[in-house]
């Protein structure tokens, strides 16, 4: 376990749906930049505090490491299947 990594997260959201009688979904992407050298393997729960919160994320995929830093594309934890 890696603690008190420093860390960014971005959020993105795509514009939902047009309006229509059912309800529309709005997808949001969630990415981690970090630095390169971690190793974060694929399907890790990662705990990320910021503001006085702390969030729960499931990590959907391999990370796509550059040689400044690495992005990892997260989603809200839902607990273990």
């Amino acid at each position: 376990m890696q603690e008190e990594i420093p860390c960014h997260l971005s959020f993105s959201s795509t514009p939902p749906a047009a309006a229509s009688g059912t309800a529309t979904a709005v997808v949001q992407t969630i990415k981690l930049f970090l630095a390169p050298e971690l190793i974060i393997p694929p399907g890790s729960r990662i705990e990320v505090s910021q503001q006085g919160r702390t969030e729960s994320y499931g990590q959907s995929g391999k990370a796509a490491v550059y040689s400044s830093h690495q992005e990892i594309l997260l989603e809200l934890w839902r607990g273990y299947a």
